[in-house]
């Protein structure tokens, strides 16, 4: 026997002693009883009569059968079991990632209902002529929104075993890029400066350069709400097949 296989053996015996020490310990009695191995034979002599020696071979006939029985009924519900737990992990894991989406497509849902809400701050303000008439609320918290959005993104991400994901993954980078396009038009520069102005009432005629930003961004916040819409119809789609995969 090579050192691997002689390796492998006592690895077996050692982790599953508590099994085996039963089932053997139920087939030398017998032996030791028909051998009379160290007397044991004699000894119980005195308590039970032992039968024949040709009763012998009907004993043993039965008594392997009803060994082999018992341990095929215990490695049977020993798989059984097993299977079941591996089971229980895996629904238990689909769970985690069916919480998640559902997570993911709530934060998907308020960004998509938020840009709507920016976007039409947008249209608004393209009719707007001085800077005291400007209202410009939901583009102070377009950062806040989306750093909530892509924490739960990144979150679900992690937990997510399945391995159709990759729509989301694309459809992500397409509303990133969009939110990247409206926050370079519309910086914290330019945010800061228009607010000033609002604050203080100033009843100056909005520049250009602004009403330039205004257009721009608003063309950019309608393509971003087509993006979180798009995503939001990818994440629900695919938080229908996961709960397909668990009750079916």
């Amino acid at each position: 026997m090579s050192k691997n296989k002689k390796g492998g053996l006592l690895i077996f015996i050692k982790k599953h002693k508590w099994e085996i020490i039963p089932f053997l310990v139920l087939f030398l009695i017998p032996i030791f009883i028909q051998t009379n191995l160290l007397y044991f034979g004699t000894w119980i002599l005195n308590f039970i009569n032992i039968g024949k020696p040709g009763n012998w071979l009907g004993f043993w006939g039965s008594y392997l059968g009803s060994i082999l029985s018992i341990a095929f009924a215990y490695v049977n519900t020993k798989m059984q079991l097993k299977e079941s737990k591996r089971n229980d992990y895996e629904k238990a894991i689909k769970l985690r990632e069916l919480d998640s989406t559902v997570s993911l497509l709530q934060a998907a849902s308020y960004l998509k209902t938020y840009v709507h809400s920016l976007k039409e701050e947008f249209e608004f303000n393209k009719n707007k002529s001085l800077y005291k008439d400007l209202f410009i609320d939901y583009w102070s918290d377009i950062y806040k929104v989306q750093h909530n959005y892509i924490r739960k993104y990144n979150y679900a991400i992690d937990v997510y075993n399945a391995k159709d994901t990759q729509n989301i993954v694309m459809q992500n980078k397409e509303i990133t890029k969009c939110y990247l396009s409206l926050v370079r038009t519309v910086n914290i520069n330019l945010f800061n400066e228009i607010s000033d102005k609002i604050k203080a009432q100033s009843s100056e005629k909005i520049c250009e350069n602004h009403k330039k930003a205004f257009f721009e961004a608003c063309d950019q916040a309608k393509a971003l709400y087509t993006e979180c819409e798009r995503f939001t119809e990818v994440v629900d789609s695919f938080y229908e097949n996961q709960k397909k995969q668990i009750t079916s």
